[in-house]
């Protein structure tokens, strides 16, 4: 590997590590080129491999290299790739370059078919405590300096964050509950769809989509306290059709998030 900053070889190895985190918990379309260095990968959850490739040739990326679907399971970066047109060595020259940089994983390819492609991959060729090398901001090798791991306490924390925020989020969800059947007791058919709409709430949109339900839950609310702001004290008919044209505008959004 080139000679690098600290820094510099610190910052890309927080950005891998991050692909890994999240590749754990979800597949990401991935981008994976070879550079004059080692090779740079990209990956996000929504935006396509096409995508992933051009922001990893903007980056150094050279012709060589794959694109696909990356998962991450245990010690292995699974990556499925949407054809077998890449050297068959890319597997083991992006391990080697991710343990230069501390992040000690096997690189698994597989082709569309499923199946493995490339060189075999020996597993005990991954060091457990990797170490890149440190430089100076100048350029200069100095001595060693132990880099960002592919695994340990960065992916627990970041899991127990996330933990903590759908626990958080069910009780906004179950407290919201209580609020709306208080709010709209003997008002009938407006009242029994928000609560249902809570109810598949908390059933399935925090469980799969924390960001998605946390925009969902947000609507719920302000319509509700739209609801109840335009209620004042008029007749339970007027309460009813309040509640009902509120909920109308956030019917969508729910059986989407809930699908």
């Amino acid at each position: 590997m080139a000679k690098k900053s600290a820094a510099d070889i610190k910052k890309e190895a927080d950005e891998i590590n991050e692909h890994i985190a999240k590749a754990r918990k979800r597949a990401m379309n991935f981008a994976l080129l070879i550079t004059k260095d080692g090779v740079v990968l990209e990956a996000h959850p929504t935006k396509g491999p096409d995508v992933m490739r051009r922001l990893a040739k903007a980056r150094g990326g050279t012709p060589k290299g794959t694109q696909g679907v990356m998962n991450v399971k245990g010690k292995n970066i699974e990556l499925t790739c949407e054809d077998e047109d890449f050297p068959p060595n890319l597997g083991k020259v992006a391990k080697k370059y991710f343990s230069e940089l501390g992040i000690a994983y096997r690189v698994i390819l597989f082709g569309p078919t499923g199946q493995p492609v490339g060189e075999a991959d020996d597993e005990d060729d991954v060091a457990e405590d990797s170490k890149a090398p440190a430089a100076s901001d100048d350029g200069e090798s100095g001595g060693e300096t132990t880099v960002a791991q592919g695994t340990g306490g960065d992916d627990d924390a970041a899991q127990k964050q996330e933990d903590q925020e759908r626990e958080e989020l069910k009780k906004r969800a179950q407290d919201l509950e209580k609020e709306i059947k208080k709010a709209s007791e003997g008002i009938g058919e407006a009242a029994s769809a928000l609560g249902s709409a809570i109810a598949n709430f908390l059933k399935s949109g925090v469980e799969d989509k924390l960001d998605a339900a946390k925009e969902a839950l947000a609507d719920i609310q302000a319509k509700l306290e739209e609801a109840k702001k335009k209620s004042g004290s008029v007749n339970p008919d007027a309460l009813r059709d309040a509640l009902a044209k509120e909920f109308g505008e956030i019917e969508g959004k729910v059986d989407v998030l809930v699908q």
